[in-house]
């Protein structure tokens, strides 16, 4: 008998792209699942694309609530959720046919905890490029953890991108050790992964690209937005407290938390000088920002462009104004 699998799609305002994403799974070779439907509290008409498709699939639980944000709303998913193995996936995306049926094929012939795989970048109806994880399936120890984590913190192009919804979980694992997304307003994925490689015995990859990642030019994580920089400093924290769980030698953690704090040096300063606010009011973000992300000349050796290593080094330097000819 195949085991279920519990998908679970987080939904707000996804009206253009949610039919699409609600079709591919619908379309899988693979048919036993649950697929959860979470509102959290759309004010498009998603609700009533919900609503459309469960009058013709039983297998369609629709769940309305106030809305309280994407970690909020998967930790939900996993509360109802019944399914052996559970999936999520974005509103906006879509999977290939056989997803599911391959996933849940290598997890259980493997008998793992984790099963991996690719994915595409899709911008509007077409496939821009396949992203592929420099990770194989392997036996998670010191070294191999080391390893993962090395590519999730890296500073180019090829690391692992720490999306939640390129993995299959088994529900179980999950569940006994208390995996849950925590509230942050970005990165919560990461650490949900993070938590996941940190106790899993074992992860499997699949060489193929199962998953179609819509690449949405006016996202929220692509708007210029001055509170998200108080969301980087707590998503910093958490990162460095959930690293300090790992059994890792002071060094290796040490290049790691400085590289977090060179990604938050460069999101920040982009984010702060791309703003339409005075020079002075810009000064005191950057201040804030100083007091709560602090880096020196050694954090230089985690930057791979010279571009980076200046802007470290005025941010150091408390450059303002030059940073602010820099960014126009």
């Amino acid at each position: 008998m195949e085991e279920l699998i519990s998908v679970i799609v987080p939904i707000y305002n996804a009206e253009k792209y949610l039919a699409n994403c609600i079709e591919s799974i619908l379309a899988q070779s693979y048919k036993q699942f649950e697929l959860l439907l979470i509102n959290d509290g759309s004010k498009d008409a998603s609700e009533d694309i919900c609503k459309k498709y469960a009058q013709k699939d039983n297998r369609i639980r629709i769940i309305s609530k106030e809305n309280s944000g994407v970690a909020d709303t998967r930790n939900l998913g996993i509360d109802k959720a019944i399914g052996k193995y559970f999936t999520f996936i974005d509103a906006d995306d879509y999977v290939e046919e056989r997803a599911f049926e391959k996933a849940v094929n290598k997890i259980t012939q493997e008998n793992a905890s984790i099963c991996g795989y690719h994915f595409n970048y899709v911008k509007g109806d077409s496939v821009s490029a396949r992203i592929e994880s420099r990770f194989k399936t392997t036996i998670l120890n010191g070294a191999t953890r080391r390893e993962l984590v090395n590519n999730l913190y890296s500073m180019n192009e090829n690391g692992i991108m720490p999306a939640v919804w390129r993995y299959l979980f088994e529900r179980e694992f999950l569940l006994k050790n208390g995996i849950k997304f925590p509230n942050n307003k970005i990165g919560e994925d990461l650490i949900f992964v993070l938590e996941a490689f940190r106790v899993a015995d074992k992860l499997v990859v699949l060489d193929d690209a199962l998953y179609n990642y819509r690449v949405n030019e006016k996202s929220v994580m692509r708007t210029v937005n001055l509170q998200m920089i108080y969301d980087r400093f707590e998503y910093i924290r958490n990162s460095i407290d959930t690293l300090s769980k790992f059994e890792f030698d002071e060094e290796f953690l040490s290049r790691i938390i400085k590289r977090i704090r060179v990604r938050g040096v460069l999101y920040c300063t982009s984010t702060i000088f791309h703003s339409p606010i005075s020079l002075k009011e810009k000064k005191d973000y950057m201040k804030t920002t100083r007091e709560q992300i602090k880096v020196d000349f050694s954090a230089l050796k985690e930057c791979k462009t010279i571009k980076h290593k200046i802007i470290v080094i005025l941010y150091y330097l408390k450059a303002d104004r030059v940073l602010n000819c820099i960014f126009k």
